[in-house]
């Protein structure tokens, strides 16, 4: 992760989710694609000389970075693919469950010190009460 202060799962589910969310909405609509392909764009011109996507492959190229953050976090927790989903699971169900008050008294995110800040939140309260002891817990079955 480098020049992030997250522990390297917390990276990389944080990682997954902004990845999936960014395919999910390139698969919205064409114009939502195009905006998707120019924000890696302008992002990835600023990174290590990554090829940027076209608005046509921009699909591919966000799955394959789904793909490898799923298998760094199966290699990083050395669980199954399985496992990882309800790592997964449980990450986004306590997102979901604290989305009314999750934003109260969280920073703006404008500086690498509130994205700190936050990050640091987002793995104590998110991540780490699921994968922290490394004692996946199981997935309540209705």
């Amino acid at each position: 992760s480098g020049y992030r202060e997250l522990p390297p799962v917390g990276f990389r589910v944080l990682r997954l989710l902004v990845h999936g969310l960014l395919l999910m909405s390139a698969a919205v609509s064409a114009k939502m694609r195009e905006d998707v392909a120019s924000a890696i764009y302008a992002r990835s011109g600023q990174l290590e000389g990554a090829p940027a996507p076209s608005d046509r492959n921009v699909a591919d190229y966000l799955m394959n970075h789904v793909s490898v953050d799923w298998v760094a976090l199966k290699d990083l927790m050395s669980v199954s693919s399985e496992d990882v989903s309800v790592v997964l699971h449980h990450v986004i169900n306590s997102l979901d469950e604290a989305a009314p008050s999750a934003s109260a008294g969280l920073p703006e995110l404008t500086s690498r010190q509130s994205r700190a800040i936050w990050e640091r939140m987002f793995e104590e309260k998110f991540v780490h009460p699921f994968v922290g002891s490394h004692q996946i817990p199981p997935l309540q079955r209705f």
